[in-house]
């Protein structure tokens, strides 16, 4: 389940970063437990789901707190995935919220005929 979070999660933030952002912006995590924890876990994930590559990072209050590349970008050339790659997904992200909703609805939580508003308590102010 985690995993469908990240691939609904994964085009709505790849989409949020603009790529003229200035490193000087980028703050390092206060230990290096904390940075050598996350990077392991994305080693981790990118091995157990075979996921050539990824980049990530972390905002806090608007800055960029941890950034960072794992595994390779570009699986023909070796190029070294870093926390500024890019990665073109198209507009497969649709097809991936299908599959996930797909899915949800078949493990009977989600009902497309229940507001997903109240699922997620959500209020609107008009």
């Amino acid at each position: 389940m985690k995993i469908a979070r990240l691939l609904v999660a994964v085009p709505f933030v790849s989409s949020s970063f603009n790529n003229d952002q200035r490193r000087e912006n980028v703050i390092a995590p206060r230990t290096f437990s904390k940075t050598l924890a996350a990077s392991k876990s994305l080693v981790t994930f990118c091995h157990k789901s075979g996921t050539p590559g990824i980049s990530v990072a972390v905002s806090k209050g608007g800055k960029i707190i941890y950034a960072t590349g794992v595994g390779c970008s570009d699986v023909e050339n070796l190029t070294k995935c870093t926390r500024d790659s890019v990665f073109r997904i198209a507009s497969i992200s649709k097809s991936i919220t299908a599959v996930i909703a797909a899915k949800l609805m078949d493990q009977g939580k989600l009902d497309l005929d229940k507001n997903i508003l109240v699922r997620f308590d959500i209020l609107l102010f008009c």
